[in-house]
């Protein structure tokens, strides 16, 4: 995991639905990732996967969480991606 952000929509609002929670997944990790990495998205070697709050934990979480990964799904070079600039 690389990064995480709270969503604002405050509590007791209806589930905005899957699509909207991807989007809001994309743009947050993608915003994240060059800032972790140390270069644009579209340009680094890694990748991300989002985690968003579905239907079921909607009432109770706001909270996108970032993982980092290989695009080329290969080894990984030894040590962080932090700051690497790939």
């Amino acid at each position: 995991m690389f990064g995480h952000e709270t969503l604002s929509d405050p509590l007791g609002t209806p589930y905005p639905g899957d699509q909207a929670m991807g989007q809001a997944g994309d743009a947050t990790c993608r915003a994240l990732i060059a800032d972790y990495v140390g270069s644009p998205y579209d340009t680094s070697e890694y990748t991300f996967w989002y985690y968003t709050p579905d239907a079921g934990t909607w009432s109770f979480l706001r909270r996108v969480d970032c993982a980092l990964g290989n695009a080329e799904r290969s080894m990984q070079p030894p040590g962080s991606g932090r700051g690497s600039g790939r």
